[in-house]
């Protein structure tokens, strides 16, 4: 009875051993193939945070192009806004200076003046002419009567363009000046 009962402890252990061992190799197998899925699974995700930094920075340099567009628009916006407060300055310190000076400008040309009035006048000296020589004089008078109407209708015309684009300044300054006052009150 003691030997049945060893060689069936024995046989129990044979088996319990067949079973390790296949278990064991069972084990192995799942091990590999989990081995293996760990690596294809390290090499896509790899491949995927590889993708992902490209994608970062392509974004990275399109956004720095964008900035350096916005930055360049913004100055180029303030360099156009410094010029026209330059050009309002400039104005209203010729709108504020010396009158007399102006007077003076306006006035200490006039010599000039009578050169340019001296040659344009046409000498009228017609006592001595006869009946067809007077209709040519006449002729050549109203020809020049007609350029000197065309060139006052020009002068005229820029006059107006002038007093226009003048008084869009005076209003532009007179903006700027209240601008100024209403940023000074407040601080």
């Amino acid at each position: 009875m003691h030997r049945r009962k060893v060689e069936k402890d024995i046989a129990d252990l044979k088996k319990l051993i067949d079973q390790h061992f296949v278990q064991r190799k069972k084990d192995e197998e799942d091990l590999d193939s989990l081995r293996g899925r760990i690596a294809n699974r390290k090499i896509v995700r790899d491949q995927q945070i590889q993708a992902r930094n490209e994608k970062l920075k392509a974004r990275e340099a399109q956004l720095a192009l964008e900035k350096e567009k916005r930055e360049a628009i913004e100055n180029r916006r303030k360099a156009e806004e410094e010029e026209r407060k330059k050009a309002t300055m400039a104005a209203i310190q010729y709108a504020t200076s010396n009158p007399k000076k102006r007077l003076q400008k306006k006035g200490g040309n006039k010599q000039e003046k009578k050169k340019i009035l001296a040659a344009r006048r046409k000498n009228g000296n017609i006592d001595h002419l006869t009946g067809p020589q007077l209709a040519e004089k006449a002729q050549e008078f109203f020809k020049h009567f007609t350029e000197i109407n065309e060139d006052k209708y020009n002068l005229e015309i820029t006059l107006q363009k002038h007093q226009y684009t003048l008084k869009l300044l005076r209003q532009r300054v007179h903006d700027l000046v209240g601008r100024q006052n209403k940023i000074n009150t407040r601080k």
